[in-house]
Formats: C-alpha cells, sequence, structure tokens
C-alpha cells in the first residue's frame, strides 16, 4: 500500500518531501561511514536531519491551525 501523492495537501507534500529528503541523507551518512561507524555516522544525520524533520512538521501543523 503506498501514497497517492495526487490526493495530499500541500502540507502533507510538504512532509513526504522532508521525510525523503531526511531518508536520503541517512542513506548517505550510511555509505559515507567507515567500517564500525556506521551507527554513529547515522545516528548524527538523525539529530541534525531528523530534528530538522520533526520540526517541519511541528511548525506546518501549528500554521494550519486556526488561531496559531
Amino acid at each position: 500500500m503506498g501514497l497517492d501523492f495526487s490526493v495530499l495537501s500541500p502540507v502533507e507534500l510538504l512532509a513526504a518531501e522532508s521525510a525523503v529528503l531526511t531518508m536520503r541523507s541517512l542513506t548517505e551518512a550510511a555509505k559515507a561511514a567507515p567500517p564500525g561507524k556506521g551507527m554513529i555516522y547515522v545516528e548524527a544525520v538523525l539529530h541534525d536531519k531528523g530534528f530538522e524533520h520533526l520540526r517541519t512538521l511541528l511548525q506546518a501543523a501549528a500554521a494550519s491551525h486556526e488561531g496559531a
């Protein structure tokens, strides 16, 4: 089961794009990590890009709420 991107709202599309960009950063970090250091590299990206992704979702959700 996959998402039908043609029916997503602009906020949902932003969330999907942010998730894909975060996943790409995680994948790149895993590929770039020297042997035995993969988890450290991926966790560092998660702290950077993962929290950025969550901030993006939080801002979008708050902005979509009337009176926010």
